[in-house]
């Protein structure tokens, strides 16, 4: 299934990078698209429906919902993709899940909930009891709790390529906000 991930900030996310390593782990594609949600461009609604993604994520941290929510609105009516919030604001004010625009909330950490879901999506299974994915259906809010932090040596390494790739295309910023490290720190090794 094709993922895209969609944020307003230029900087890495560091929860999206490990979720969407699990989700190529797992054999899905994955895209982050940067956009200003408060006045998204005819180009940005064209790149996201050449990607034609199976679900759209996008993080949502407090202050910003009610941009991300009008941009929704806007998604919706031109594609009609399902959308899935995570981040900070839905695990601490899952109400937003009441947003007639909102089909998914990610609750909780999402590198086992997200890729879950995704799988479920693709091969037409109930996603009605996932730890952590909050849903409507029927009318009804299904709640499922938090999902955990999983055990992060499980994890495979972040896809830093994920941001790193599109900051470093993006020429019409004349500053950057990430500089790729080093992996490992120079140096003489740590005891």
């Amino acid at each position: 299934m094709r993922v895209l991930f969609l944020q307003s900030l230029t900087y890495p996310f560091i929860g999206i990078m490990s979720i969407a390593a699990v989700l190529k782990k797992g054999g899905h594609q994955t895209r982050l698209h940067f956009l200003d949600f408060n006045h998204p461009a005819t180009r940005d609604f064209q790149e996201i429906r050449a990607f034609a993604p199976g679900i759209i994520a996008i993080p949502v941290y407090t202050g910003w919902q009610r941009g991300i929510l009008k941009f929704c609105r806007q998604l919706k009516d031109k594609l009609g993709a399902p959308v899935i919030l995570g981040g900070p604001h839905p695990t601490y004010r899952p109400e937003i899940l009441a947003e007639e625009l909102v089909d998914y909330l990610c609750v909780g950490e999402g590198e086992i909930a997200f890729p879950e879901l995704v799988k479920r999506l693709k091969n037409h299974h109930p996603a009605v009891d996932i730890p952590g994915i909050w849903l409507k259906q029927n009318g009804a809010f299904i709640h499922n709790g938090a999902a955990q932090l999983p055990h992060l040596p499980d994890l495979p390494p972040m896809d830093i390529d994920l941001s790193v790739s599109h900051i470093t295309r993006d020429h019409s910023r004349p500053w950057k906000r990430f500089s790729p490290m080093p992996l490992r720190p120079s140096g003489p090794e740590l005891a």
